[in-house]
């Protein structure tokens, strides 16, 4: 999964006043970590690039190198296995968690490339699902440090799920990843729930954002038959945004809902416009 900020694994600690620019630690490290600075005239190091390998320290002449496990600051990087993306994102969480917001940017910013790929073709669905569980993992690994109070509120509740008849939960699963890196309690129903049942839960809830999700082109009929069980009740001030494969402003117009999206991001970006006008 791509992301643009990462934990370094390892700091690279240099002692100036024992440094004497011998650039034994360039000629020894196999990974390009340190190398001569010409302009400003002292050594310098890419700690993205450490393997903690130790042979710098070990072959420094004069003891002015030392690794140790990073704790802090997030840094530019490219692309990283599933096992340490989850070892990065534990160790925000074991530093106290007050880099979880930026690890989960981080990831979202990963979701983004990954939706991109999709859309122009170059990743597939099992690509999707991959980046999906993944996303959920971090999610899990971070929630209790996310969204720690955007100005002392509580967490919007809304309801989320794939309608009647429809048996498709990946497209699902990755929109409630993201709500609730957002900040949203999400209830999710889960697979093929009858508008009774949705109308039902918001009621109990007191809900006012539904997302309804569907793969299949026969969700069109549930989505409107959910939206219409809606203002049958007498719920008309229940925002909802349909989303899926078969979604489009004129299937939106069909059902009768507020707002429709393909996206995760346009999903997440029109429930925080709804939740701050609530």
């Amino acid at each position: 999964m791509g992301i643009d900020y990462i934990y370094p694994q390892f700091e690279v600690i240099r002692r100036e006043e024992r440094c004497t620019n011998c650039r034994i630690c360039e000629r020894q490290c196999a990974n390009g970590v340190h190398r001569f600075d010409a302009e400003r005239k002292i050594m310098v190091s890419d700690e993205s690039k450490c393997v903690n390998c130790q042979r710098c320290v070990c072959f420094c002449p004069t003891h002015a190198l030392k690794i140790q496990k990073s704790s802090c600051a997030l840094r530019e990087n490219d692309n990283w296995d599933e096992d340490t993306v989850k070892e990065l994102l534990e160790t925000v969480m074991a530093d106290g968690g007050s880099g979880a917001q930026q690890a989960m940017d981080a990831c979202q910013k990963g979701m983004d490339i990954v939706g991109s790929r999709f859309e122009s073709g170059e990743y597939f669905v099992g690509d999707l699902i991959y980046a999906g569980e993944l996303m959920t993992d971090a999610v899990s690994v971070l929630k209790d440090a996310l969204v720690t109070g955007d100005g002392g509120g509580t967490k919007t509740k809304m309801i989320l799920c794939t309608v009647k008849d429809d048996l498709h939960d990946i497209g699902k699963n990755i929109v409630r990843s993201m709500l609730e890196a957002a900040g949203f309690e999400v209830l999710d129903l889960g697979i093929d729930v009858p508008a009774s049942e949705i109308v039902k839960a918001a009621k109990e809830n007191s809900i006012k954002i539904v997302a309804l999700s569907g793969v299949l082109t026969l969700a069109i009929d549930s989505m409107k038959a959910t939206v219409e069980a809606f203002k049958a009740d007498g719920m008309d001030d229940v925002k909802i945004i349909i989303g899926g494969a078969p979604v489009s402003e004129e299937a939106m117009k069909i059902t009768g809902a507020d707002e429709w999206a393909h996206s995760p991001q346009k999903t997440v970006q029109v429930c925080k416009d709804w939740a701050e006008a609530i």
